[in-house]
């Protein structure tokens, strides 16, 4: 009985820190996703650029998430022309596609 109680207290303690490490990992993930958020939103196409070079247009842009793997943006170019582009950064690591545009 004896035995059987020191292992059942060195699974409690492995359980423990099993879950300290996974609350700890989901709020680095959740502080990473937060981070994104202004981020992705502050390279998205203003409405009122959109207003001014384009006569009937609408946007969908509903995320999963916080962020999103998918993304527009617009703006003038160097040549006076507008360009619109829309992406699918799906399959990278997030934080890092996005601050790589």
């Amino acid at each position: 009985m004896f035995n059987r109680l020191q292992v059942t207290k060195k699974q409690k303690l492995v359980i423990e820190e099993q879950r300290a490490f996974v609350e700890y990992a989901h709020k680095e993930i959740r502080e990473s996703i937060n981070y994104e958020d202004p981020i992705q939103r502050s390279f998205l196409a203003k409405d009122e650029l959109l207003n001014n070079n384009l006569n009937c247009y609408f946007v969908f842009f509903q995320p999963k998430g916080v962020v999103s793997g998918d993304f527009y943006w617009a703006g003038k170019l160097a040549n006076n022309n507008f360009a619109v582009v829309n992406a699918d950064i799906t399959d990278h690591g997030e934080p890092g596609a996005i601050m790589s545009i």
